[in-house]
């Protein structure tokens, strides 16, 4: 993907749930929140910006996702309808469900791109941004491998200021997409570390740590420590010591 390009959404679309998401559908709607217009020819903010469409050429597809150009049109054609089909699922603080589409129309025309319109519900929390939202580079992004890499990667970087992430499991596994997982420990084993890993592989700064917080004997919320700046001394974590047994 070109590296150059920013991508920004609200925190509360930040944290939600992309139901039944490739890692290829992702990838695809972090390209189209880079393309929706925030700014100005004078780099200032647009207020109540309305336009929902966004155009995509086949060429410009093509060199995004390193697709052979005789197949980005249907290719294109294929990820919006993708996308087009699958729910976005926002929880509120009532744990109350409303799942929305991304896109609810898009054209293709034969001369080699298409118009996409963003659900109108979705687009407030893409554009006109002042306030409680996420931005990152994709460059940041660009070597991970897997999906839920990606994910906690942006449920960290939302709390970049303090370098402290901690949430209950389920909201965590929700976000992740990952509910299914009704065992702690598999979850740990099958998500929580690999992602984990792979981060602190692919992007050492963050220096990603994480410790389990328990209610009744079970692990109810997890707090993430980690280092988004460089130039800040690495956070540490002390583990407690564990009792002597006299024998």
């Amino acid at each position: 993907m070109e590296h150059q390009k920013s991508i920004a959404k609200s925190n509360k679309l930040n944290m939600c749930n992309f139901k039944n998401y490739t890692k290829m559908d992702y990838l695809f709607f972090l390209f189209l929140l880079s393309k929706v217009k925030r700014y100005d020819e004078f780099g200032n903010l647009i207020a109540n910006a309305q336009v929902t469409k966004i155009t995509i050429t086949a060429q410009e597809f093509a060199e995004t996702f390193s697709i052979d150009i005789s197949n980005a049109y249907e290719v294109l054609k294929v990820s919006t309808l993708s996308l087009q089909s699958k729910p976005i699922q926002f929880r509120d603080l009532f744990e109350t469900d409303t799942n929305w589409t991304l896109i609810t129309e898009s054209s293709f025309y034969k001369s080699g791109y298409a118009e996409i319109y963003f659900n109108a519900k979705i687009w407030h929390h893409v554009a006109n941004l002042a306030e409680k939202f996420t931005r990152y580079k994709l460059t940041s992004i660009s070597k991970l491998d897997t999906l839920p890499a990606i994910r906690l990667f942006e449920l960290l970087i939302q709390w970049k200021k303090s370098g402290e992430y901690i949430d209950t499991l389920e909201n965590i596994k929700f976000s992740l997409d990952k509910e299914s997982y009704s065992e702690y420990k598999i979850f740990k084993r099958d998500v929580l570390i690999p992602a984990i890993t792979e981060l602190n592989l692919k992007n050492k700064r963050l220096n990603v740590q994480f410790i389990e917080k328990k209610e009744s004997r079970k692990v109810s919320e997890i707090q993430f420590i980690f280092n988004p700046n460089p130039k800040k001394p690495k956070p540490i974590v002390v583990k407690p010591l564990q009792p002597k047994l006299d024998f």
